[in-house]
């Protein structure tokens, strides 16, 4: 992987953050973490996909888990195929192949609205490893946990087992329970800027701010016919809103052809 994409994250500057309390975020109970995920894919994808959703209720017989840099996670039994990934529509941007299998490697390239640029790589990446023609790891690097900590990124894995699917309508959604359990905390306006660098965009309406981040999928180089800019060209973006006190208070992640996720965040509750 790129060593500028391994950079560690800075800590929040806050001595008191805010945390993933018992109400985080706004009732997880009431609020749906993913909202709509239309599965725009054939029916032996649907089905594989399906597959791997029962996998994920038993996420610890199914899945290894490593944080050591960035998160990595291997598929003990895997189902989804390498097939199924161009089906989905995420060709990579750089494939490697070797006697064992192939490694794709997906590279999203951050966009700047302005004519400022930072001084380092803040590009994301994505790896997914194919052994067998199957979906053995899948791995990402440490930006993507600037605003929410890897051990929630995990217990909502663990929640994706009662996600619940649509047939008709190849739909899904999600309500992930709160519990004692979501205690984390969340870093500030600094932390964010400090790992992520110079946004897309910002705004402010009084004292409060929202920031953009936008990235695009990297095409192959030479190009390939799998890549359709058209398509695979639209920006994945993050849209990040603050308090006052420049604390984070909500997260929209909005995918092309996937939806978006909501995350909004509260003060904790005083016992």
């Amino acid at each position: 992987m790129p060593e500028s994409l391994t950079e560690p994250i800075p800590q929040p500057s806050a001595s008191d953050p805010k945390r993933f309390g018992p109400n985080w975020p706004v009732s997880l109970a009431r609020l749906a973490i993913i909202g709509l995920v239309v599965l725009t894919v054939s029916g032996c994808v649907y089905l594989r996909l399906l597959e791997f959703k029962g996998q994920l209720g038993h996420f610890d017989e199914n899945f290894a888990v490593d944080v050591e840099d960035g998160l990595s996670i291997t598929f003990l039994d895997p189902v989804i195929l390498q097939k199924d990934m161009w089906k989905i529509g995420l060709p990579p941007t750089i494939q490697e192949v070797d006697a064992e299998g192939s490694t794709w490697t997906h590279i999203f390239q951050k966009q700047y609205g302005s004519a400022s640029r930072d001084e380092s790589n803040h590009d994301v990446w994505i790896s997914l490893r194919f052994v067998d023609h199957k979906l053995t790891r899948f791995a990402v690097g440490e930006e993507l946990f600037a605003f929410i900590p890897k051990d929630a990124v995990l217990m909502t894995l663990r929640s994706l087992g009662e996600l619940n699917i649509n047939f008709a309508t190849r739909k899904a959604s999600l309500n992930v329970e709160e519990g004692p359990g979501w205690d984390f905390p969340a870093p500030n306006k600094d932390a964010i800027l400090g790992t992520l660098g110079l946004p897309f965009s910002e705004s402010f309406d009084g004292e409060r701010s929202t920031v953009v981040y936008s990235y695009k999928l990297m095409p192959a180089s030479p190009p390939s016919d799998a890549y359709d800019p058209k398509k695979h060209g639209l920006p994945y973006r993050f849209i990040i809103a603050f308090d006052k006190d420049d604390e984070i208070s909500s997260i929209t992640a909005a995918f092309p052809f996937m939806g978006s996720i909501k995350i909004d965040y509260e003060d904790p509750v005083e016992e």
